[in-house]
């Protein structure tokens, strides 16, 4: 199993919001201390502004890491470029496997499980 050293970095993705509703809908993965995930939600907000149909966040501690991560789940009709969303912090990522998973109650969890594992 290969072991992944866990960075400060954002990782993002979106996708369509629905059948006949014209906004995408955004998730982003923060993983930083405090202060630079506060900043870095700070960026993306203002960056997709305004925010729709934002959804609970789901935060926890990598403690190995010294580290937390934040997950933020909206709908935005604003459609930004990349090099845009590049600017919100010094490590971006696009992960098309960070989405909703409709079959599992617990999808994201899953992926955040496999991701610090």
């Amino acid at each position: 199993m290969v072991r992944r050293k866990i960075e400060r970095q954002v990782r993002f993705n979106h996708q369509r919001a629905g059948e006949g509703n014209e906004n995408e809908k955004w998730y982003f993965l923060i993983v930083d201390d405090n202060r630079g995930a506060e900043r870095a939600q700070k960026r993306i907000y203002s960056l997709l502004a305004p925010i729709q149909n934002e959804q609970p966040n789901i935060e926890g501690h990598y403690p190995k890491a010294g580290l937390r991560y934040k997950v933020l789940r909206f709908e935005s009709a604003k459609i930004s470029e990349l090099r845009e969303i590049r600017g919100v912090h010094k490590r971006v990522f696009n992960d098309r496997n960070l989405y909703d998973r409709t079959e599992s109650s617990a999808g994201l969890e899953i992926y955040l499980a496999n991701l610090f594992n």
